[in-house]
């Protein structure tokens, strides 16, 4: 088997046995990735001034012969890969060396689009760190033109699949293309029509808004009347399915307003007692799971909602903290078999009062009840972006309240995050699972609970062992809890966060963008997905959640989890600064948590910081010894070996890794 250079997504050479080859400087890889995109042999000189051009001549082609014999003992194994002329070029041999972004302009070339689509994993050397502005000028010239040439196939595979009506395919490769150039208005249109073709047609309403907030905000323009007229066909096909009409809806351009923001704060009951407490948290994170299946407005997480439950504010400060335009709050009151509800919408900077509703059903109504004020709500907020046609997204699944109520307490014991509260939400969840094992709900809630204990409070402090025996349990509560109710957010999160664990990135990061897609007010989702993604090679894709998580929760009480993940996230973007800083946050929420001080130790050793390595270092041996390659592997499960490698070397030389 040949050499395998990737370039398409970041930068990997791999061995003719399967193995990862790493370079011995950024040159060296830089050097390989110029040779691999030129078709003909390139002049010393060429070489040795985009890489070197801030060296005399004599000492940059001293680097270049360096970075060449370099280069010809990784790359000459047992082939001649690396030739060059008798003095002037240097060129690689295509015919032992297998290149990807060639293999993709071959497949272009031919028509052949459904095998470049499949080899274009992501621009042009990915989040590769350019050594010169040189190289840097060139890299983006040639990753526009491979853009230009992957949006393309994109588009002429969505459109291939819309026809045979295969729409996830369709809506999966307009996807594709939409992150390559977000203005892409085909590439938009492509992607409405692949929701409306599944039945999806809210999604596809609300793909058009996103689109229009987008080229408003970004460009000061408008959709095309192309379009827009996409737009009112797919919403006048939703109309003429339903049973019942609200009323009609103006057939002009529909107005958009900046999408506002609504807190909603926790549900307060007129008796004290801990059990009400408790079941009006259940019923507030229900009320905004709900809320946020519109879309037309942001909604903040229950958590962070919690945060300013015993905390004296003023309303203006909802505005300032969190960005919110609407304020929620409510009191309840339970007696018998009744509950009454009275909610109250107001303008945190006025202090205007805006709309009130009360009602009172019995329980078992309860969780029906919630999606009609849902809808109220949403009305009162954005009357002009709420029309007949969106209908909700999220529907309770499950309708007998005492047992939803025993599941609702076993989701608020997960938000404890101590081991005993999450071992005594496993065993209430494992009950209901037991005796109604067809209800989706009670999987999900199992598989959720299991989930956090195992990676927050599953493992002793002082050991690496994980103990995977609840894996399979875990895993199989939540694919059962998505086949039921394949439209229930925590199915999703669950789900993702089982598949994450188990290495299956690509998975995970589907049913987690599935679960933000289900409820966008679910903060865990977020953090989860920056995980997976930076795991899985793409921090710099992540960056984009970490900006939507800090919207709808900026610091809820699962903040120092977050800054754990975000640490990692820019330490793989070579960002210390920013890795210390989040390091620091975590640890200063959860004092000794492991990961957090190995990222605050690697990024200081890296930015140079040697103090405050060598006392973090030293707090860490002192507590708790030091640790094995394979213990490191446990916490940090990279998928890219030079992403590890980059934590493990500032670790080793902090002497942290024991030898």
């Amino acid at each position: 088997p040949m050499l395998r250079l990737r370039l398409l997504g970041g930068l990997e050479l791999i061995g003719s046995a399967g193995q990862t080859v790493n370079f011995v400087s950024r040159k060296d890889a830089a050097l390989l990735a110029f040779l691999a995109m030129r078709d003909h042999p390139v002049d010393r000189s060429e070489i040795a001034d985009l890489l070197w051009g801030d060296r005399a001549e004599e000492q940059a082609r001293k680097s270049l012969r360096q970075a060449l014999v370099s280069l010809r003992q990784l790359l000459n194994q047992g082939a001649e890969v690396l030739t060059s002329t008798r003095r002037q070029s240097i060129a690689l041999n295509r015919d032992e060396l297998w290149i990807d972004a060639r293999a993709f302009e071959d497949a272009i070339r031919a028509g052949q689009t459904e095998l470049a689509s499949s080899l274009h994993r992501g621009p042009l050397l990915g989040n590769f760190r350019c050594p010169t502005p040189a190289f840097e000028n060139w890299l983006q010239v040639e990753r526009t033109r491979l853009d230009d040439l992957a949006s393309g196939a994109f588009l002429e595979v969505a459109q291939n699949r819309l026809v045979e009506a295969d729409w996830d395919q369709a809506e999966e490769s307009a996807r594709r293309a939409i992150e390559i150039n977000a203005f892409n208005e085909e590439a938009h249109q492509l992607l409405m029509r692949a929701k409306s073709g599944a039945g999806k047609r809210n999604e596809a309403l609300q793909q058009y808004h996103r689109l229009y907030s987008l080229l408003r905000d970004e460009l000061d323009v408008r959709p095309t009347s192309e379009t827009t007229a996409l737009y009112h066909r797919i919403k006048r096909e939703g109309e003429s399915q339903r049973t019942v009409v609200s009323g009609p809806g103006s057939e002009s351009e529909t107005s958009i307003t900046a999408q506002p923001g609504l807190a909603v704060l926790p549900l307060q009951f007129v008796e004290d007692g801990h059990e009400d407490e408790a079941l009006a948290d259940a019923l507030t994170g229900e009320l905004i799971a709900s809320l946020a299946a519109y879309r037309w407005f942001f909604v903040t997480s229950a958590l962070q909602a919690a945060a300013y439950r015993n905390r004296p504010f003023e309303p203006r400060q909802l505005h300032d903290e969190l960005g919110v335009r609407y304020v929620l709050t409510g009191v309840l009151r339970r007696s018998a078999n009744h509950l009454a509800i009275r909610l109250d919408l107001s303008d945190p900077i006025t202090g205007q009062h805006l709309w009130s509703e009360r009602l009172k059903c019995f329980l078992d109504e309860a969780l029906e009840a919630q999606d009609a004020l849902a809808h109220r709500i949403a009305a009162a907020i954005e009357p002009e972006l709420i029309r007949s046609e969106d209908e909700i997204t999220h529907r309770i699944p499950l309708q007998n309240f005492s047992r939803w109520e025993r599941l609702a307490r076993a989701r608020l014991l997960a938000e404890q995050g101590d081991r005993q509260a999450l071992t005594k939400g496993v065993e209430i969840a494992s009950d209901v699972v037991r005796r109604h094992p067809d209800c989706a709900y009670a999987q999900a809630t199992l598989a959720w609970n299991a989930w956090l204990k195992f990676m927050i409070a599953g493992r002793p402090a002082d050991s690496y062992d994980s103990d995977y025996s609840v894996v399979a349990e875990g895993v199989g509560a939540a694919e059962t809890a998505r086949k039921l109710d394949p439209r229930f957010y925590l199915a999703n999160a669950a789900l993702g966060g089982w598949n994450a664990k188990l290495k299956d990135y690509e998975a995970a990061s589907t049913a987690l963008r599935r679960s933000i897609d289900l409820n966008p007010s679910f903060p865990t989702s977020y953090n989860q997905l920056v995980s997976c993604l930076t795991r899985a090679g793409q921090p710099r894709d992540a960056l984009g959640w970490i900006k939507q998580l800090d919207r709808i929760s900026p610091s809820d009480v699962y903040r120092g989890y977050y800054c754990c993940v975000r640490a990692l996230t820019h330490f793989c973007l070579r960002n210390d600064e920013a890795a210390i800083t989040n390091a620091d946050e975590s640890l200063r929420a959860h004092p000794g948590w492991l990961s957090s001080e190995l990222l605050l130790i690697a990024a200081s050793r890296r930015h140079g910081d040697r103090k405050r390595a060598e006392e973090a270092s030293a707090r860490l041996v002192a507590a708790r010894g030091k640790i094995s390659r394979a213990q490191l592997r446990e916490l940090y499960t990279m998928r890219r070996a030079n992403d590890f490698e980059a934590l493990a070397k500032p670790l080793a030389d902090a002497g942290v890794l024991a030898r």
